[in-house]
C-alpha cells in the first residue's frame, strides 16, 4: 500500500513539475512568437500550423472544463507575455474573469466567431445557443485552422 502511495505521489509530482517547466520554457524570450491558447485542442492546432516559428502554451490544462474556467494565479502573466491569444469563442469560455481577459487582450482571436462570420449556416444553434464545439466537425475545424494560419 505504501509503495502504491509513493508511486502515485511521484507520478503526480512529476506531472506538475513538467507543466511548470513548460511554463518556464515558454516565458523565456527566444525569438519565437509566444502563442497562448485557451484549450488543448486549439493549442494542438497552433503547434501543428506554427511548427518551430511559434512557442505555444495551453491556458486550460488537463480535464478542466473551459465552460466554467476562471483565471487563477499566474494567468495574468501568461496573457501579458503572449503575442497572440487564440480562443474558441461562441460561449465556450464564459467564466467571467476569462471572458473579460479574452475580450480585452489586443491580439486575442475568437476562432469560432470568425468561422461563424464566414459560414453562419455551418454553426449549429439550438434554442438560441450556439454549439461551440468546432473540433467535432472536421469542416469547421478546417476553417478554424485557416483562421490560425
Amino acid at each position: 500500500m505504501l509503495a502504491v502511495l509513493c508511486f502515485l505521489f511521484l507520478a503526480f509530482s512529476g506531472c506538475s513539475f513538467s507543466s511548470s517547466s513548460d511554463l518556464d520554457r515558454w516565458m523565456q524570450r527566444d525569438g519565437r512568437l509566444k502563442v497562448l491558447s485557451t484549450t488543448a485542442m486549439i493549442h494542438d492546432l497552433v503547434k501543428e500550423i506554427g511548427k518551430e516559428r511559434v512557442d505555444a502554451l495551453a491556458l486550460i490544462q488537463g480535464e478542466i472544463d473551459p465552460h466554467s474556467y476562471e483565471l487563477v494565479k499566474g494567468d495574468e502573466e501568461k496573457f501579458a507575455f503572449a503575442s497572440l491569444v487564440f480562443y474558441n469563442g461562441l460561449g465556450l469560455e464564459h467564466g467571467a474573469s476569462l471572458y473579460y481577459k479574452l475580450k480585452s487582450h489586443p491580439f486575442a482571436y475568437a476562432l469560432g466567431e470568425r468561422v461563424r462570420r464566414k459560414h453562419p449556416a455551418l454553426i449549429l444553434e439550438k434554442e438560441g445557443q450556439l454549439d461551440p464545439h468546432l473540433w467535432m466537425d472536421i469542416s469547421l475545424w478546417k476553417e478554424a485552422a485557416f483562421e490560425i494560419a
